[in-house]
């Protein structure tokens, strides 16, 4: 078998840009207890198998009682009647971190996920213990800062699918290869070196302005487009 080998370097991101989400809130409930509480949420329409990033800017608590809090991210769908809790796809669970001066007042988080059913939202479930049980209001004050579909970066460089990949960008730069979320280390450098592993979606984002990234794969005759 033989094979051709690519490289490419890029700075661009290939995505598009979501248009029509918006803001809401969801009603969250826990078996153990009897009241209903409030959590943000983002609604749209996400579609299974397609890709997505998301950065947002989520406010910390402030003041003497203010505590660290724990958020799930998990995508929903409340449009399908009988549609279970247990298909909620979690994305992430993440430490928010109490303010500690009136300047450390946002942290901001980002993500990449791949939906494994059509869903309509996603929601921001935070923790809550007994000092804030009774508060409706306290949930995660979101902002949403880039929301993003991603492209396949292989479709410009027209092959279908690459068994060996190595990448070069800066540490900390998320990918997606295979529709999950992978980060670059702290050496910078990420490799598969395996014919069994056959990669056929990648997308790099960069997280820091004017950066950029170089890509090195092997593929076959066959696979190039």
């Amino acid at each position: 078998m033989s094979f051709n080998i690519k490289q490419y370097r890029g700075t661009e991101p290939y995505w598009d840009t979501i248009q029509g989400y918006s803001l809401g809130y969801v009603t969250t409930s826990f078996p153990y207890l009897a009241n209903t509480y409030k959590d943000s949420c983002i609604e749209m329409s996400f579609q299974k198998g397609i890709p997505y990033y998301l950065s947002i800017k989520i406010e910390k608590e402030k003041g003497e009682n203010s505590q660290n809090r724990e958020i799930t991210i998990q995508l929903q769908n409340d449009l399908i009647e009988n549609f279970s809790s247990t298909e909620n796809q979690t994305i992430s669970k993440i430490q928010l971190l109490r303010s500690t001066s009136e300047e450390d007042a946002f942290e901001i988080f980002h993500f990449i996920f791949t939906p494994s059913k059509n869903y309509n939202k996603i929601s921001f479930i935070i923790s809550r213990d007994l000092k804030n049980l009774e508060d409706w209001e306290n949930y995660a004050k979101i902002e949403v800062n880039k929301f993003q579909k991603l492209n396949n970066l292989l479709s410009l460089l027209k092959i279908s699918r690459i068994n060996q990949l190595g990448i070069h960008a800066d540490p900390g730069t998320l990918m997606c290869i295979n529709g999950e979320e992978i980060k670059i280390g702290k050496r910078g450098v990420f490799e598969i070196n395996s014919d069994i592993v056959q990669i056929n979606f990648l997308n790099i984002v960069n997280l820091k302005e004017n950066s950029y990234y170089t890509i090195d794969c092997r593929y076959t005759k066959e696979d190039a487009n």
